[in-house]
């Protein structure tokens, strides 16, 4: 399981690299987006380091491109999934202790045994 998970994430964050490189999303030839104004000064741009950034951080790349609001929407739906992902596992070993105590208690069976 972890190991499809982590390839699953090593592809994901290889497609989003290559599709940022691709020249028909960025008219350039180099590497680098046409400059935007933010508050004054222009600012340049890389997409493979909003790549990178997203991979450590869900949202990171979209918060150094200026989008804030997908940012808090990545990042909060992140938190979310792990927490849920959390949640249900320690949720599971509290089932599994209550049944080995049932059937300890109603049947004498002890699986520690």
């Amino acid at each position: 399981m972890k190991k499809a998970l982590l390839i699953i994430l090593l592809l994901l964050g290889f497609s989003t690299f290559i599709f940022a490189q691709q020249k028909s999303v960025f008219p350039s030839n180099s590497n680098t987006l046409p400059k935007e104004k933010v508050n004054g000064p222009q600012k340049t741009v890389l997409p493979g380091k909003a790549a990178l950034l997203s991979l450590i951080l869900p949202g990171a790349g979209e918060l150094y491109l200026g989008h804030k609001n997908f940012f808090t929407f990545f990042l909060s739906t992140e938190i979310t999934a792990w927490a849920s992902l959390i949640g249900n596992h320690l949720f599971y070993q509290h089932l599994v202790r209550e049944y080995q105590i049932y059937a300890r208690q109603h049947a004498g069976f002890n699986p520690n045994i």
